[in-house]
């Protein structure tokens, strides 16, 4: 096989394949072209402008790509357990000037072939492709067959600046090791830089003659007033080149039905769902691709197109209409239309660029960027279950800059929730981190080192993210995510005097029991002694990428953390669950007195979805089970409802939040209209029976986004309090009674 067809067999349509899973948040939506729609984004590939430098155009957004590959005539086999590496991918400073990276981390992926060899024991009939994202690679029993291996680093950038700009690179100076011996220049051995082009909004792309695999990305939106269900549809594509129509024969294009076969037709659902959608690429399969390239497509019945306007991705939803529905458990009581707090940011017109977070004690906190895409000023506001906080951070509002992606972290901590902290990631693997009263005490920040968070993790572990856990502890408590491989470690954390300590590391991973589970509770009400934080911890083998599957406990523990800050681990000795064993996913709330907790456990359902299993409690370290659940009737919540355990109301009686409105479940959908439906409900603790409370049904609202639909404030004593966003400058709480 030659480096050109391995390259356009793997790096190509996997690359593609990986940057269309995330065309939503990029994308602007179709618009008609002639006799049909434009592509929403158009991707080719750009050939290198010197070595290792590639030229990025005003209002371009280009993916580089630096590789190396061993092909078939390297001295394959490589030494079993070897290490093959690469050194780091990196760009000058310089050339960077004015260019928005769009991503904190560098990407590298391992791609190769085998024989046919039954020694590959864990690939398909005993040979074919292989993926893996690693910083290395180790050559093992199941990959010893390769007689091709590839490698290949990536970055994001995107140029706003109004003028060319030449990013740099060391590609050209990487070495490709295996175990201690530079493979770079061996036989066999060789190395490719490109880029990869997005341009979007575009009817058109000119290309040069150093420019080729053109692709057009569409998503087209149906509508469904011109179709009914069983009707059979076709795709319709045309490609132009230089104004000469291209010969349907000279495109690829990439649709795959629901059985995941590839088709050139479309088969509306029996129920003709309203704004179904259909996704596809088509490349131009040609030596040649210099000159302007257009291209539209169209679905058609009978001749006819049947395409509507897809709905605006980046412009104001429409907002949800709240109405309650009668149940036979907790009542619902509903204020519409509380004002927003009067700092509210909205005037980027990207609603995807909007959100918000659970304050940990009861409300919420509302966020929007300035921008489009990228880093950006953030602005945050308060929303309280009895209205806005206008004196949250004495002015009513807070502005912070998110990283590059538009990210950041941000949580309470102290007696009642006193105090915010927020994370935010920043270059080389450190994290910014800033901490002020809620009421507006000038903000501290300062800089947690890569180095200094690396050492809460085991050795051999490093640190892949952290984040923010909202408790009322004197010091602000994160969580630290360590990786090694295909283990993975949660780690306790206070920052004490602006310098992370290690409270607890959850969980032991090894070669044969990889996975850690932790399941977290949070009692707003604690100070001093109390219990402000519990968490249990299970350490299990899944499969070798710790995704699931059944499990194989090899040791539980449940860590507490009071308010003072003082933690103690206590390991069980024996499994607390009877059968089907270890659960799927383990809830923790506080109880009704002090050091009681309660709980819920799920199993797993059919699509992966936590179906509610047991109650239990919690008093120590001690873990009771207790009665089965039984629901009621869940058909009002869809397919896959969410069901969180809140609140201990009394001894036979607690309270259980369950949320539908998953965008593409079709059971919440009412005559093209989709619906979100959520409650509070009673359980019996005697008999697990499930009685649904009031149900706040929302209806009229477009595409779903953070800022649409609706949030449970949490757990604890205000779990039960349901926040709507009702419109750019308005929401509304729900509150339920234990009252029938």
């Amino acid at each position: 096989m030659s480096v050109r067809q391995f390259r356009s067999r793997i790096a190509a349509w996997t690359t593609f394949g990986l940057v269309a899973a995330s065309l939503a948040a990029i994308a602007p939506a179709a618009n008609a072209n002639g006799g049909g729609y434009s592509p929403t984004l158009y991707e080719f590939n750009r050939e290198a402008s010197a070595p290792g430098s590639m030229l990025v155009n005003d209002d371009e957004r280009v993916t580089i790509f630096s590789g190396q590959y061993l092909d078939e005539d390297y001295a394959w086999p490589a030494p079993l357990k070897s290490v093959i590496s690469r050194s780091a991918f990196t760009q000058t400073t310089a050339s960077m000037a004015g260019l928005t990276s769009l991503s904190d981390e560098k990407y590298r992926y391992w791609s190769g072939s085998t024989e046919a060899d039954p020694m590959c024991s864990d690939l398909e009939d005993g040979g074919g492709y292989f993926f893996q994202e690693s910083a290395t690679l180790k050559i093992t029993v199941a990959n010893r067959c390769l007689d091709y291996l590839n490698v290949e680093d990536q970055i994001t950038v995107s140029n706003d600046t109004g003028s060319p700009k030449t990013v740099v690179t060391n590609s050209m100076s990487q070495v490709l090791k295996v175990g201690k011996k530079d493979v770079g220049s061996a036989v066999g051995a060789g190395r490719f830089f490109s880029g990869n082009v997005q341009k979007t909004d575009v009817a058109s792309v000119t290309l040069d003659s150093t420019e080729s695999n053109v692709n057009a990305y569409f998503e087209l939106c149906l509508n469904e007033d011109l179709v009914d269900g069983s009707d059979e549809l076709t795709i319709d594509v045309s490609w132009s080149q230089g104004g000469n129509a291209v010969s349907s024969e000279d495109l690829v294009v990439s649709y795959y039905d629901d059985n995941g076969e590839p088709a050139s037709t479309y088969l509306v659902p029996e129920d003709n769902p309203y704004d179904q959608s259909i996704s596809f690429w088509v490349r131009l399969d040609s030596e040649d691709a210099t000159g302007t390239h257009i291209a539209t497509a169209d679905v058609e019945l009978l001749g006819d197109s049947v395409l509507e306007e897809c709905p605006p991705a980046a412009t104001e939803p429409l907002w949800p209409e709240v109405t309650i529905i009668n149940g036979d458990g907790p009542q619902a009581t509903t204020t519409d239309d509380r004002a927003m707090p009067s700092e509210t940011f909205t005037g980027n017109n990207n609603w995807d660029r909007y959100g918000v977070y659970l304050d940990g004690f009861g409300g919420m906190f509302h966020y929007g960027l300035t921008n489009d895409e990228g880093a950006g000023a953030v602005t945050l506001v308060q929303l309280g279950a009895s209205g806005p906080q206008n004196d949250y951070n004495g002015t009513g509002g807070r502005t912070l800059t998110s990283d590059s992606n538009g990210n950041f972290d941000l949580g309470r901590y102290g007696a009642a929730g006193a105090n915010q902290f927020t994370l935010v990631s920043k270059a080389k693997g450190n994290w910014e981190y800033t901490t002020s009263t809620m009421t507006g005490a000038t903000p501290v920040t300062q800089t947690l080192t890569k180095s200094s968070l690396t050492k809460m993790c085991d050795r051999g572990f490093t640190v892949y993210w952290m984040g923010t856990l909202s408790t009322p502890t004197v010091n602000p408590t994160a969580l630290v995510y360590c990786v090694k491989k295909n283990s993975y470690q949660d780690v306790l954390v206070s920052i004490v005097n602006n310098v992370p300590t290690l409270v607890q590391r959850l969980g032991a991973p090894t070669k044969t029991r990889p996975c850690v589970g932790t399941s977290f509770g949070s009692n707003s009400a604690a100070t001093g002694t109390d219990v402000a934080l519990i968490v249990y911890t299970s350490t299990t083998s899944n499969d070798t990428d710790c995704t699931g599957g059944d499990v194989d406990v090899s040791a539980r523990s449940i860590t507490t953390l009071t308010a003072a800050g003082v933690s103690t681990t206590t390991p069980l000795t024996e499994s607390p669950w009877a059968e089907p064993g270890e659960p799927y996913t383990v809830q923790i709330a506080p109880g009704s007195s002090a050091g009681e907790w309660v709980g819920m456990t799920s199993t797993r359902g059919e699509e992966w979805e936590p179906i509610p299993a047991n109650l239990f409690t919690i008093a120590g370290s001690a873990i009771t089970e207790g009665e089965s659940i039984s629901l009621d009737d869940m058909t009002d919540f869809g397919l896959n409802p969410r069901f969180s355990i809140v609140k201990k109301v009394s001894t036979g009686e607690w309270l259980m939040s369950i949320n539908g409105g998953d965008p593409y479940d079709w059971l919440l959908w009412d005559d093209g209209e989709n619906i979100d439906r959520v409650t509070v409900a009673s359980v019996n603790t005697s008999t697990g029976a499930v009685t649904n409370g009031d149900i706040v049904e929302l209806r009229g609202f477009g595409q779903y986004s953070w800022r649409i639909g609706g949030f449970f404030s949490g757990n604890g004593p205000s779990g039960t309090t349901y926040f709507t966003m009702t419109g750019a400058d308005t929401y509304s709480t729900t509150a339920w009674s234990t009252a029938p």
